[in-house]
């Protein structure tokens, strides 16, 4: 800026001192989107630049759509030339995962061309769970994915009745339906558990009750497009035991997704004379 004192001709000694002008430094800060310059400006040394244009956007595509989220850097405090360039978010979608009756069983946010991930197979009684319906390995828009069951086999008893010839005795009906589908499902056994009343002693009739007569079906009184119908007969009743009362109970075991299954019917109970004296 200059010296104190004025310099002068010389007369004598003398001290001059320099006197500086102090001035900020100045540093240009860039906007950019891509290779677009929205906006440049000098900002002072320490200053916090504001961006006062339009919102960058940017051209999406078949596969993407951009959305604007901020800046590249910080720019609150400028010491230094500066670029600072506008950032985006490529789409994303809800990929919402549903059971049969379209209760939620998962919702997730992917992005453009990514997979989502399966929850947990869901249960549902009297049914196995087989696959989703749509494919989620690549996701391009929202999407419900959709639970996809097979019906377990229905296995029933149809009653008991009595027989008079060539002896005395019960005979227990039973049914499998064919409301299951092969491909899934592989029937490897059809039984009929009897056994009196008095000695099953309340517990439940199952293939593992001691001393139970477990007769295996082979062969069937019905066999079409809907149902198997069987029956299993116990026979040389006399005495006290044509008012013993019998329990019943059928019986499948099949295969699904190399897993074995084996489901009960219902339990009839019933004595020769109930049954002759109806």
């Amino acid at each position: 800026k200059g010296w104190v004192p004025a310099v002068s001709p010389v007369t004598g000694d003398v001290t001059y001192t320099a006197v500086f002008s102090e001035t900020l430094n100045k540093y240009t800060v860039t906007w950019k989107n891509g290779d677009t310059v929205l906006k440049t400006e000098q900002e002072a040394y320490g200053n916090m630049p504001v961006y006062s244009g339009e919102t960058p956007t940017k051209e999406g595509d078949a596969q993407y759509s951009y959305t604007f989220t901020g800046w590249d850097k910080a720019f609150d405090n400028v010491t230094a030339d500066m670029t600072v360039t506008a950032q985006y978010t490529i789409n994303t979608y809800t990929v919402t995962f549903v059971d049969h009756d379209g209760t939620v069983l998962d919702t997730q946010t992917v992005n453009y061309g990514e997979a989502a991930t399966a929850p947990a197979a869901p249960t549902r009684d009297g049914y196995h769970f087989v696959a989703w319906d749509v494919a989620f390995d690549n996701i391009t828009a929202d999407t419900t994915v959709t639970a996809q069951y097979t019906a377990a086999p229905i296995i029933k008893m149809l009653g008991a009745s009595y027989r008079t010839t060539p002896n005395k005795g019960i005979r227990f009906g039973g049914q499998l339906d064919k409301n299951f589908d092969t491909n899934y499902i592989t029937i490897t056994k059809i039984g009929m558990l009897i056994i009196p009343e008095n000695v099953l002693n309340g517990a439940e009739l199952t293939v593992d009750t001691s001393k139970v007569l477990n007769v295996n079906i082979t062969s069937f009184i019905t066999n079409n497009d809907e149902m198997y119908q069987f029956v299993a007969t116990l026979t040389n009743l006399s005495g006290s035991l044509l008012d013993r009362r019998i329990a019943a109970r059928a019986y499948v075991e099949y295969t699904f997704n190399g897993e074995v299954y084996r489901l009960y019917s219902d339990t009839v109970i019933r004595s020769y004379n109930e049954l002759a004296q109806q």
